[in-house]
């Protein structure tokens, strides 16, 4: 059947920040993720907070049975040395 109310939600690795404008399929967050969960809070607007602050990339929606949505986006890292983990 369908998925409804589906919340994606892609968090920002540690150490990198979130390269603004270059998220597609979904729209930058920039409260605490325990905002989330806490109260259903809506995605911010992409106007709401800078790209260092942005905390994740979120969709929210339906999907009919047997669709797919996909969201990317870019992130730039901020240490100089070490491993970025995506998880």
């Amino acid at each position: 059947g369908n998925a409804n109310n589906v919340l994606l939600v892609l968090p920002v690795p540690s150490n990198s920040i979130y390269v603004a404008g270059s998220a597609s399929g979904g729209t930058p967050f920039f409260m605490p993720l325990s905002a989330l969960f806490e109260g259903g809070a809506l995605p911010m607007s992409p106007s709401s907070g800078s790209a260092a602050n942005t905390s994740a990339i979120v969709w929210n929606g339906n999907l009919p049975a047997g669709a797919a949505h996909t969201v990317q986006y870019t992130v730039k890292p901020t240490i100089v040395s070490g491993v970025i983990t995506a998880t």
